[in-house]
């Protein structure tokens, strides 16, 4: 577990899909009996998504970057049908099963929420700061 974020890298022989997924959440609800919405990146995933953030090249102070980690990647319909301009002046960019955020006022303030990407894009949302993603993408690499 990583500084009570929610966060636990482990290592595995096994794939990261969906039945990986299920066996953990079935396994926490077994043991502290309550539903738990588990999203799994691996490491080169989460390489990816450093080497990928749109905001960085554009200069954005990085304590003012985010990304939500999405259960699944969202239909295009539905990505598409989210206004870029909604929560001015914050930004964001859906790659795949992520959303980058630019929040130049701070995250609390943003309406770029969890609840906000869960209701538009129907699936669950959890979200890291750039610190903690660079974080974990160190402790991943160490293992």
């Amino acid at each position: 577990l990583y500084i009570r974020t929610g966060n636990v890298i482990f290592a595995t022989e096994r794939n990261p899909g969906p039945r990986l997924v299920e066996e953990i959440e079935r396994q926490l609800r077994a043991d502290l009996g309550h539903d738990i919405t588990v999203v799994l990146r691996t490491p080169s995933e989460l390489e990816r998504l450093v080497a990928g953030n749109p905001f960085i090249s554009g200069g954005a102070e990085p304590s003012k970057l985010h990304v939500t980690f999405l259960s699944e990647k969202p239909e295009a319909s539905l990505v598409a049908g989210i206004d870029p301009n909604f929560a001015v002046p914050d930004e964001f960019k859906v790659v795949g099963a992520d959303v980058y955020l630019h929040c130049p006022d701070g995250y609390g303030r943003s309406r770029l929420a969890n609840a906000f990407w869960e209701r538009r894009l129907r699936t669950a949302a959890t979200t890291r700061n750039w610190n903690t993603i660079q974080k974990l993408l160190e402790l991943s690499a160490a293992d």
